[in-house]
């Protein structure tokens, strides 16, 4: 689900399974809420009541060719739109403070790996990752002997300024990662080869 900014929503869990919710905002970012949360006033959170009014935000980002971002995407639907291909991306969101997108592939596509090679970092925001279905391996700082393995449901986070290469990894099937970061126009630095 993908709930752009200023845009009044609720979720409500169903069925009998536990559900994980799972909230991006921006580092500093002033929370705001509708009615005074619980607990609010019992520490270092003070909560002023007011009357919120907000205008339309120049910052945002044009819409997906002329029409909305959609709130729901669902990976499998998107694997098979892109059935036969050995990697494909697509764009989720971008709006002024966030974006991210999914990124797919076999590991047979995976380019070999070039010793010592760092991959790219970014200069002035954290990333992350949601493994969506399969393996992906992650190498920080060009050390391939401590690299990160995460699967399905994993989440895999580089701090600004690390350099990190995340590469598509196991027997077979697809694997997906949906990036995010609080950025819509991501600056990626890369390595030197060697």
């Amino acid at each position: 689900m993908f709930v752009p900014e200023r845009l009044i929503h609720s979720l409500e869990v169903i069925g009998e399974e536990p559900a994980i919710r799972f909230e991006v905002t921006l580092y500093e970012a002033t929370p705001v809420f509708e009615e005074k949360p619980s607990g609010a006033g019992d520490g270092p959170v003070e909560y002023i009541p007011v009357r919120l009014s907000t205008g339309l935000n120049p910052l945002d980002v044009p819409d997906l060719n002329g029409k909305p971002w959609p709130y729901h995407v669902n990976i499998y639907d998107l694997a098979k739109e892109n059935e036969g291909k050995p990697r494909w991306s697509r764009e989720a969101m971008r709006k002024n403070r966030v974006r991210g997108n999914f990124i797919c592939g076999q590991a047979s596509a995976e380019p070999a790996l070039k010793p010592g090679y760092r991959g790219h970092f970014h200069a002035d925001f954290a990333e992350f990752w949601v493994v969506m279905l399969g393996k992906l391996r992650w190498i920080f700082e060009g050390d391939a002997e401590h690299a990160i393995v995460a699967e399905q449901g994993d989440i895999v986070y580089a701090p600004p300024k690390t350099f990190h290469m995340p590469q598509f990894y196991g027997e077979e099937g697809l694997n997906c990662r949906l990036t995010s970061s609080t950025f819509p126009s991501a600056n990626h630095i890369f390595d030197v080869e060697q």
